[in-house]
């Protein structure tokens, strides 16, 4: 079993934040909460994965600048979401 494979409850399978070093979200000013019961993804991240499953969906190339994809994250942040996704 990979490491990515194994979630650690308290602390972001994508991102590492935790509820000590939360995300900060620049567009709202506050911080990331859990989105999910077992504590193991943020908000920001769940969002920007569902974000990234849509974009691929609808045939949308990631390094496109031109598209709505990119706009959402830094190409930082968004290599990190194409690792977790794999």
């Amino acid at each position: 079993m990979s490491a990515a494979a194994i979630a650690t409850p308290g602390v972001c399978r994508i991102c590492d934040c935790t509820e000590l070093t939360p995300c900060w979200i620049e567009e709202t000013g506050e911080t990331c909460s859990w989105a999910d019961e077992s504590r193991t993804i943020c908000n920001f991240c769940a969002d920007m994965q569902g974000a990234m499953r849509d974009a691929v969906d609808a045939g949308y190339d990631r390094r496109d600048s031109d598209e709505p994809l990119v706009q959402l994250a830094t190409e930082n942040e968004l290599d990190q979401l194409l690792r977790a996704m794999r």
